[in-house]
């Protein structure tokens, strides 16, 4: 059910009406695009064997799944040792703010794919203004905004955290 993908922008003079329904479109294709990712990494997840899902659970901590499986080890099989004052690894909860942000980063990846490098212009819906009305949609969050979305985007490129060879001096006035 592949939609017609649609031009990178309206029609020079197109009226606001023929605008609406272009960016509704984009909006619709960008939409089934996004929607057609989460399905190909749903199905590749789920094509992971036992063994390995268990693996894995079991080195993120959680041996239960593994233990399960195999209940004649399951004295055996334990969680991996941390270090010193490492804490046990838990599950993030994800705003809708960085839900939409991430959305906004795939459909950037989709519009370079389909149009090549193009800049937008002033007056046209972004990639966080589609991201924006799917996420309404998705997740029903009628007070989410562009500007939640642009600081979400960065909280996450932040957390990255700082480069590992700045060993830059920082030179500091003392007072007296």
């Amino acid at each position: 059910m592949s939609m017609q993908k649609p031009p990178f922008r309206p029609e020079r003079g197109a009226t606001p009406r023929e605008r609406a329904r272009w960016a509704r479109w984009m909006r619709d294709y960008l939409e089934e695009q996004v929607d057609q990712q989460h399905i190909e990494e749903v199905a590749s997840a789920s094509n992971l064997d036992e063994k390995v899902w268990g693996i894995a659970c079991a080195r993120a901590g959680d041996p239960r799944f593994l233990q399960q499986l195999y209940p004649e080890f399951a004295d055996c099989i334990l969680p991996p040792k941390r270090r010193r004052g490492e804490k046990r690894f838990m599950q993030k909860s994800v705003s809708v703010a960085e839900r939409a942000a991430s959305i906004a980063r795939r459909i950037k990846i989709i519009l370079e794919r389909d149009h090549g490098r193009k800049r937008r212009r002033t007056g046209e819906p972004s990639a966080e203004d589609f991201a924006v009305e799917i996420c309404r949609d998705w997740c029903s969050a009628p007070q989410l905004a562009v500007d939640d979305v642009l600081a979400a985007a960065k909280r996450i490129s932040k957390r990255k955290g700082p480069a590992k060879h700045s060993n830059s001096l920082q030179i500091v006035d003392l007072p007296g």
